[in-house]
């Protein structure tokens, strides 16, 4: 994996997203000669435990010609800051769950990030979502083509919201993530589904993209966002909690899991029975797993082994291009290594790892608007900014 760049926060953290890039971005005076297309923006919130206020956010931005990053950081007094997701539609609006240090209760809402300029210093405005009392939040997802939200708490509890501004939220469903009898069974002898963790949400852009897809303790459930129907379960996703999904963008019913068992799965949710492939290259909890949003054969993972990996599932993608490199001419204009790697890609395997981070690794994301780079997040406030490999990108692209 090559490594592009990296940042140090003081505290320790968990929670990172990526943002998008607007088409017009006001950039501080330094930064105005950078295009647009050569950034990435990521949001990472820190994790302190203390009753200090001294958590806050690091709205950060990667130039990819520069292989700078530069952070422009606003205090969040609220609490530990757990997760963060960010709207892929307006680049300054931005889901938060936390906890207040204080009660120990649960909290979320949606703020809206302001860059400061010369005469001020930037700031977050609350949006003053209201959320359903019944609700502890644990997940937040945005939906990929709408101004849509949902938010996923303990036991499967939901609401969606649709972003009427970027100032006001209008709810649209509020209950409970409904629930197959394979799953009331699997509860009668081991906890109640109302008490299942929900750690993981990811709408689903097909068929309509009114699928909302949930991590519900060891399974996995499709949840029709217009009334609360199921669309699919999963009962037996993974032996242990369910702590990633990712719906595959470019290839319908088909989606990916991470669980604390250590393995990443893929599933036709057509035929729940069996997955179609699965990786056991992580060694302990797996806490992310995205597809690339352009290549899907590409899997980013991250870990409590304090690994990132680079996945390649060619089995189950919705096209490979070196599968149809079969010209004798084209062969031997390669070499034995550009050979060994397109046959490689034709398989199911890690393409690349980074040992860079020395703690569990929360959090790793691609970039909203580069396709070949990404973003991990350790326990110890350890930034990585990563590549694909030159090696991988022009295998998949020549």
């Amino acid at each position: 994996m090559e490594t592009a760049a990296i940042h140090g926060l003081e505290l320790q953290a968990k929670a990172l997203t990526s943002r998008c890039v607007p088409e017009v971005e006001g950039t501080d005076d330094d930064d105005a000669s950078l295009d647009v297309d050569d950034i990435s923006l990521f949001i990472v919130g820190t994790s302190s435990v203390k009753v200090s206020g001294e958590n806050s956010l690091h709205f950060l931005q990667f130039s990819d010609e520069f292989e700078t990053i530069s952070a422009d950081i606003v205090a969040f007094p609220q609490g530990e800051i757990l997760s963060l997701s960010a709207s892929p539609s307006h680049s300054e609006l931005f889901g938060c769950i936390w906890q207040d240090l204080r009660t120990g209760a649960r909290a979320a809402d949606v703020f809206r990030y302001k860059k400061g300029d010369e005469d001020g210093s930037s700031n977050i405005t609350s949006l003053a979502v209201e959320f359903p009392g019944t609700l502890t939040p644990s997940a937040m997802a945005w939906h990929p083509n709408r101004n849509t939200f949902a938010l996923v708490g303990t036991g499967g509890v939901a609401s969606t919201f649709s972003i009427e501004s970027v100032d006001r939220a209008k709810p649209l469903w509020h209950g409970k993530v409904p629930h197959s009898d394979t799953l009331a069974q699997l509860s009668a002898s081991a906890l109640p589904i109302s008490s299942w963790p929900s750690h993981c949400a990811c709408w689903d852009p097909h068929q309509g993209g009114n699928t909302i897809v949930v991590g519900v303790g060891s399974a996995v459930i499709g949840c029709d966002s217009r009334n609360g129907k199921e669309v699919y379960s999963i009962p037996h996703a993974h032996t242990q909690t369910v702590r990633a999904i990712h719906v595959n963008p470019n290839k319908q019913y088909t989606i990916i899991t991470g669980g604390q068992d250590g393995y990443i799965r893929v599933w036709d949710t057509r035929h729940p029975e069996a997955c179609l492939a699965q990786l056991q290259h992580h060694t302990h909890w797996v806490y992310a797993v995205q597809y690339n949003p352009f290549h899907d054969m590409l899997i980013l993972s991250a870990g409590s082994d304090a690994k990132v990996l680079l996945n390649c599932i060619a089995s189950q993608c919705s096209g490979h291009p070196s599968a149809d490199l079969t010209d004798e001419a084209t062969d031997e204009d390669m070499s034995p290594e550009q050979l060994a790697l397109r046959e490689q890609m034709k398989t199911d395997c890690v393409l690349a790892s980074s040992d860079e981070h020395e703690d569990s690794v929360y959090a790793a994301c691609w970039s909203q608007s580069e396709p070949w780079t990404f973003a991990s997040l350790s326990f110890d406030g350890r930034i990585i900014i990563g590549r694909v490999p030159r090696a991988i990108k022009y295998s998949i692209l020549l």
